[in-house]
């Protein structure tokens, strides 16, 4: 949903960013990068310092260079 605009997982994603599975934090950081809203930091900031997994830590880092800045205009499925 977040590659095409749409940030409709947000919450799902969030409820990951909590999750003991690594696979599911490692999803959720994921998908906040193609969400890319600026107020997943604090989940973001978390999942950088997963003491689990390295995959987490580097998915989260991807993630937090996907964020857009506050007030930025999405960026359409064209790329416009």
């Amino acid at each position: 949903m977040g590659t095409c605009g749409s940030d409709a997982g947000y919450v799902i994603a969030a409820d990951g960013a909590k999750s003991k599975d690594p696979r599911h934090r490692l999803l959720a950081a994921i998908a906040f990068g193609a969400i890319g809203r600026s107020d997943s930091q604090p989940y973001l900031a978390e999942l950088l310092k997963d003491k689990d997994s390295a995959d987490v830590r580097l998915g989260a880092a991807q993630a937090v260079l996907q964020l857009k800045q506050p007030g930025a205009p999405a960026v359409t499925a064209r790329g416009e």
